[in-house]
């Protein structure tokens, strides 16, 4: 692994390494900053190949020594509580799921299915996230 090299900008490093898909070199650039709290961090913000440039580096530290940006680490989990939030929003079509799977077997069930499906199915896409689940 290749030693970091520093830049003008302080807080701001890049590596040099092989692209594996191009076989050329290029920069990984690397910052260093505290946030707001007082906290270090060290990340990963970019590379040359995607256009990365040392200012640019600096100013996702400045942002991110701001607070303006988050950490990589809580945008992870930032983007993990959004996915989840999603995935336990109601759907017409998920509570058509629980309402059939809580009814469980009664005399115009293949109707109402097949109602459902050829009336509502497709037409509604209709968000429900407010409902609790039960």
């Amino acid at each position: 692994m290749s030693e970091k090299i520093k830049t003008r900008y302080p807080g701001v490093f890049y590596k040099l390494r092989v692209n594996k898909n191009t076989k050329k070199q290029e920069k990984v650039f690397y910052i260093h900053y505290r946030d707001p709290e007082g906290k270090q961090h060290h990340e990963k913000v970019g590379t040359s190949s995607t256009g990365f440039t040392e200012a640019r580096a600096n100013n996702v530290r400045t942002a991110k020594s701001l607070g303006k940006e988050l950490p990589n680490g809580e945008k992870r989990k930032e983007i993990e509580r959004r996915k989840q939030e999603e995935k336990n929003k109601y759907t017409l079509n998920k509570l058509w799921k629980l309402y059939l799977e809580l009814k469980g077997e009664y005399k115009s069930r293949e109707g109402d299915i097949n109602k459902y499906k050829r009336n509502i199915e497709d037409t509604y896409l209709l968000d429900f996230g407010h409902f609790s689940t039960p």
